[in-house]
């Protein structure tokens, strides 16, 4: 296996874990409040560009349309 294949398989299991401890509420974060992403660009003013991250938890609060904190 690759090292890329490597990587997507690792990145798979980290999202299965990281969903099934949200579910087993093991992660302080509220079921209707979250989001997973992955892969997903966020805006660095340090860097001024994009930074993509493997793996992301939007979490946003009840009635906004934008995440407040990510992890």
């Amino acid at each position: 296996m690759n090292t890329t294949a490597k990587g997507d398989a690792f990145e798979e299991r980290a999202l299965r874990i990281v969903e099934a401890m949200i579910e087993e509420k093991r992660i302080a974060v509220m079921a209707d409040a979250y989001t997973i992403k992955t892969k997903e660009p966020y805006y660095s003013h340090a860097r001024k560009g994009n930074i993509i991250f493997d793996l992301t938890i939007e979490v946003q609060p009840p009635g906004s349309n934008k995440y407040s904190i990510f992890i």
